[in-house]
């Protein structure tokens, strides 16, 4: 006979692992919301916890100290608003403190993660360091947000298309284009990405219709003409080629797309910075005299060697001699060994000699020759500072030591026209004709349109040669 458990025993069994399983399950209850509160803590924690904002560096100019200096105190005064964040970003990165702007766009996004502006700003900045698979990464944050906070602004989903199509993504650059022409069909720089596009695959009428379409656009002209030119050979169109070629070299270079998200961040540019930035604006709209007085104000404030350096040149293209010796002469100052302050003082040199006297002018030359030295003592293989000791030495009738320099600078940089053409006149002048007529010739096809000395200088000398 089978014995069965009485009913009260059954009863207690069940009551016994009904507690027991109640005990399970409050322990795996406790477990998760301890999970949840350490979570919540967590997030909590990252979320009213702040970095301090970056201390400024030494050394930079009073105007713009203070201006980030204000923004730092709004950081401050408000840690967790994602504006102050982001403005003192945009503050550091306009006055050009990069690396100290990219945390704070970081954080600005970490508190307004719908805001486009901030992973925008971010991808600038990893753009301009060549890391563009951040900036990819970054973009792809921006742009669902600027579709929605900013409609109407395009530039973060086409700066993602041409970032895609460096990466050889050409689907998706071409997704993103044609989402833009869907909504505004005659957006150059769409049309532009998508000429560049069918070209790589060979669709020349397509490409053709959009690179036309482009090259009405101030920001896209010359490189648009570029791209024609290069379409129009591969039919076969030599003319028309050639034609959009000689029209390309005639312009200066594109500026920048409008960005304004980048603009923004560009008005928060003090000192030196701003002088310069003004007046390169005023000099792209032709106003040369206008601009030249902002390039004497940033003459004025800054002390950044590079920034001399690149202020100099431009003085000496505008003409300006003794602002350009002065502030190249600071640059050197500031920076004995810097080999580029030297070679463009010397350039600058040879300018002011060409405009006095011959016995001042003489010493001139001799100094533009002990600057042209000291950039090579410094940076021996550098073809700039070869091609102007060889320029001096020329205007010092040391003829055959200055071609030597001059061969030099052409067997360092055979790409630039200048170079030949020098070396040319110099080895014509010593009686090596045929030498010098042929770097002429290649300098007249290595010269932009607008520049008629080396075709001058070929013809003046075929003509010395005919009997």
């Amino acid at each position: 006979m089978d014995m069965q458990p009485p009913d009260s025993d059954r009863v207690d069994t069940a009551r016994s692992g009904a507690t027991s399983r109640r005990r399970w399950l409050g322990f795996l209850a406790g477990l998760l919301a301890a999970a949840l509160l350490a979570a919540g803590g967590w997030w909590t924690y990252r979320w009213w916890s702040t970095p301090a904002p970056p201390e400024l560096p030494a050394g930079i100019e009073t105007a713009v100290r203070d201006h980030l200096e204000r923004l730092r105190a709004k950081v401050q005064a408000a840690s967790r608003a994602a504006d102050a964040w982001g403005e003192l970003g945009m503050g550091l990165f306009g006055n050009g403190l990069r690396e100290l702007a990219l945390p704070c766009f970081v954080h600005a996004e970490h508190l307004d993660p719908e805001q486009p502006e901030w992973p925008h700003l971010q991808a600038i900045e990893h753009h301009l360091a060549d890391n563009l698979d951040e900036a990819i990464a970054c973009l792809e944050r921006a742009v669902p947000n600027c579709d929605i906070r900013d409609p109407h602004n395009f530039v973060p989903r086409l700066l993602l298309a041409e970032l895609q199509l460096a990466r050889y993504q050409d689907n998706a650059a071409e997704a993103h284009a044609r989402w833009v022409l869907d909504r505004n069909p005659k957006n150059e720089r769409a049309h532009y990405l998508l000429g560049v596009i069918a070209a790589g695959r060979d669709q020349a009428e397509t490409s053709l219709q959009h690179l036309a379409q482009a090259a009405a656009s101030p920001f896209a002209r010359k490189r648009a003409y570029q791209q024609l030119a290069a379409v129009h050979r591969r039919l076969n169109q030599v003319d028309l080629a050639q034609q959009f070629i000689e029209k390309a070299n005639r312009l200066p270079g594109d500026p920048d797309w409008p960005d304004p998200y980048y603009l923004r961040a560009m008005q928060h540019v003090r000192g030196s910075r701003a002088h310069w930035q003004r007046a390169k604006d005023l000099r792209r709209e032709g106003k040369v005299w206008e601009s030249l007085r902002y390039f004497r104000g940033a003459a004025d404030e800054t002390s950044d060697p590079s920034a001399q350096i690149a202020l100099g040149k431009t003085l000496l293209q505008l003409g300006d001699l003794a602002l350009a010796e002065s502030v190249l002469r600071a640059a050197v100052r500031q920076q004995p060994d810097l080999a580029q302050a030297h070679q463009q003082l010397s350039v600058v040199l040879l300018e002011v000699g060409e405009t006095l006297p011959e016995a001042a002018a003489r010493v001139k030359f001799e100094e533009a020759r002990a600057a042209a030295r000291k950039a090579l003592d410094a940076q021996p293989r550098l073809a700039a500072a070869h091609w102007a000791l060889g320029l001096a030495l020329r205007r010092l009738g040391q003829k055959d030591e200055a071609i030597a320099e001059l061969a030099e600078a052409v067997r360092l940089r055979p790409e630039l026209y200048q170079h030949h053409l020098h070396l040319g006149e110099a080895l014509a002048e010593t009686g090596r004709l045929e030498e010098g007529l042929r770097h002429l010739r290649v300098a007249v096809d290595m010269a932009p349109s607008a520049d008629r000395r080396p075709a001058a200088a070929l013809e003046r000398w075929q003509a010395a040669g005919k009997p």
